[in-house]
């Protein structure tokens, strides 16, 4: 006989299938300096400020990666309170995209791989994926 707690398990876990993953919120001290928790293909890496050499974009675009697929939809919920720098040259790649500063809680979000929702004051570099139509790209 199956028990109500794994009736509702099964319920659960169903639905996550349909509905995607949960969301995940991410607070000060889920993150040290130098981690990521990647969204599918992408990824903000934890700076601790925004680096010398990073140049302020203005009006930038709220989906942060090129791209027409369901996969590329990684998109701020608003741009409100959130600035974007061109990383220096030190650290310019096929692979890093901008540097975001949020003076406000924002949330990047993803119809496939679920929401993450980052804390006022993080700075993240973007991280993308090392392919592109199946061909590798070369840092």
């Amino acid at each position: 006989m199956i028990t109500i707690e794994e009736t509702l398990k099964f319920i659960d876990d169903a639905a996550c299938e349909v509905a995607g993953p949960k969301p995940v919120v991410i607070s000060e001290s889920s993150l040290e300096v130098g981690q990521f928790l990647p969204q599918g293909d992408v990824a903000l890496l934890k700076m601790s400020e925004v680096p010398e050499g990073a140049v302020q974009v203005n009006n930038p675009s709220p989906k942060v990666v090129a791209g027409t697929t369901q996969g590329s939809q990684h998109v701020w919920d608003s741009m409100e309170g959130i600035e974007a720098f061109e990383p220096p040259a030190s650290m310019k790649s096929p692979t890093v995209g901008l540097i975001y500063k949020l003076n406000e809680e924002r949330t990047l979000t993803h119809p496939d791989h679920g929401h993450h929702t980052y804390h006022e004051g993080f700075i993240g570099c973007l991280t993308h994926q090392r392919t592109i139509s199946g061909n590798a790209i070369a840092d």
